[in-house]
């Protein structure tokens, strides 16, 4: 993995009414950044942020995940969170 300085690294919350998206959001920006070969799916329950088995069988992001994108000449880490108030405490 590459070192960047931290003038070079973001960090990015996606944050959203439950059902609104997020994770095939952050599940398309994995997929165009090259971070997987594949295009996963909520229903299918094969996203690589919900990964938990609850979660694939709920269908729905119990925790937050975090995941690494290289965009240009720096990275973002994007934060997916669950749709609800409590979802995103620990961030801030």
């Amino acid at each position: 993995m590459k070192v960047y300085t931290t003038d070079r690294i973001r960090n990015v919350v996606l944050l959203g009414h439950g059902g609104s998206g997020k994770t095939s959001l952050v599940e398309a920006m994995a997929y165009l950044g090259g971070i997987t070969s594949r295009l996963g799916n909520v229903t299918d329950g094969n996203t690589i942020s919900d990964f938990d088995k609850e979660e694939i069988k709920r269908q729905f992001s119990i925790s937050t995940t975090l995941i690494p994108l290289e965009y240009f000449f720096s990275t973002d880490r994007l934060g997916r969170c669950k749709g609800e108030h409590s979802g995103c405490t620990w961030l801030f």
